[in-house]
């Protein structure tokens, strides 16, 4: 906003030309969808039915109350999807323009 002398963040966004992503300058809106669309697919494929595995592996689901093992499968969702948006991230926003580097992605991550 400083750079800008906009009064918001959109506002701001939009006077830059929107959002660096995948090389590009996207705007805001685009860059929300893809990101949501990404973190959906990640958390219906792989985030939930892996997260339940895991808490089973530790937890007998039958045995156990219901409060720990549904508290078990989120801390298990979150120990997942983290590090997966997190990498997603790092190619989403990465200085393509640059070249690629995978040291350089990793750092980014």
């Amino acid at each position: 906003m400083e750079v800008n002398g906009e009064t918001s963040v959109l506002k701001a966004i939009n006077a830059q030309g929107g959002v660096y992503m995948f090389g590009h300058m996207l705007p805001i809106w685009a860059v929300i969808l893809i990101e949501f669309i990404f973190a959906y697919t990640l958390e219906c494929l792989v985030g939930s039915p892996f997260s339940f595995k895991i808490a089973s592996k530790i937890f007998n689901p039958a045995d156990t109350h219901p409060y720990t093992m549904e508290t078990a499968v989120i801390c298990a969702t979150v120990f997942l999807m983290c590090p997966s948006m997190s990498l997603l991230a790092a190619f989403f926003y990465y200085p393509y323009y640059e070249g690629f580097n995978i040291l350089t992605l990793l750092a980014n991550g």
